[in-house]
């Protein structure tokens, strides 16, 4: 990335999207009745938010057939877990429902859904937008090589 607004744009929305993640740790530890549980919603949801925005962002043929191969083994396991498990998941999470207030459930699903969203963002913008794709670092690397070969041309040409 060349142009220094695109960089500002960038490094700016990083502050942002980084104080907005801060305050969602600060409001799951402040304002949840359980504040462990908060802050770990949050960190759940950033790094769910991470592995997703790198699996949208495959950089090459190679690591997309990989994520491919990965989220198929993943969603086997994870949906016979859940098929094994329906009956006692959702009677836990009735449990957890009428032991917890409405206003907490939905402050846990807003941190969660806030930190998975924010660390989407960064992934994905990380990954797409200043790592560039798979072309645009052939093409980088292209031109530093003609520039260091016409950097040892001229020096050759010196002696």
């Amino acid at each position: 990335m060349d142009n220094k607004a695109d960089w500002f744009k960038i490094v700016s929305g990083y502050v942002l999207g980084s104080a907005a993640f801060a305050f969602c740790v600060y409001a799951g530890w402040t304002r949840d009745a359980q504040p462990v549980i908060g802050v770990l919603l949050c960190i759940l949801g950033g790094v769910l938010g991470w592995v997703i925005g790198i699996v949208v962002t495959p950089l090459n043929e190679g690591e997309k057939r990989q994520f491919s191969d990965y989220a198929k083994a993943v969603s086997t396991l994870i949906s016979g877990y859940v098929l094994a498990k329906a009956g006692d998941i959702a009677q836990g999470a009735l449990t957890e429902a009428a032991t917890t207030s409405s206003e907490s459930l939905f402050l846990r699903f807003l941190l969660f859904s806030s930190c998975l969203l924010i660390g989407t963002l960064f992934t994905f913008i990380g990954r797409r937008y200043v790592r560039g794709s798979e072309e645009e670092q052939r093409a980088r690397r292209a031109k530093a090589l003609a520039e260091v070969q016409e950097a040892l041309a001229k020096l050759s040409a010196l002696h």
